[in-house]
């Protein structure tokens, strides 16, 4: 797997700009279904699963997502079809990658690269997602 070459990889140091911002970490803000505002789907992703009660993370991105999430408990989890709804808010909100994805060919996968070493992830449905949205874009779903 090469990214950019064979692949487009959903992560937040990926080689590809459209890969860095449809990765969880990316600074996208977007309206959730449930009419909350977030700075990220990491933020939101950390809101949902401790409880949906911590709304300071609605206004994170990043790795501080990722950390001030990880302070409180996990109380739910994040199936798919749920993740999906948040990612067709975050192209609703983004239509600069909507175009981007427009034009886009190339798979998309997840994985960590260190020092050009690949580190699958067990996130294995994150790249996945992806590549149904775009299924869905051909059929005309992505506007």
């Amino acid at each position: 797997m090469k990214d950019g070459i064979d692949c487009i990889n959903v992560y937040s140091k990926g080689k590809v700009e459209l890969g860095r911002l449809l990765s969880n970490f990316a600074h996208t803000p977007f309206v959730s279904p449930s009419r909350q505002r977030f700075e990220s789907v990491e933020g939101w992703w950390y809101w949902f699963t401790t409880g949906k009660k911590h709304f300071e993370l609605c206004k994170l991105w990043g790795f501080r997502a990722k950390k001030e999430g990880q302070k409180f408990p996990h109380v739910y989890e994040v199936k798919p079809a749920v993740l999906e709804k948040v990612y067709m808010a975050k192209l609703k909100n983004n239509l600069e990658i909507v175009k981007m994805l427009r034009n886009s060919h190339l798979p998309f996968t997840h994985f960590y690269e260190y020092d050009d070493k690949i580190v699958k992830t067990h996130w294995k449905w994150t790249g996945e997602l992806w590549n149904c949205l775009i299924w869905l874009k051909k059929e005309g779903g992505v506007s």
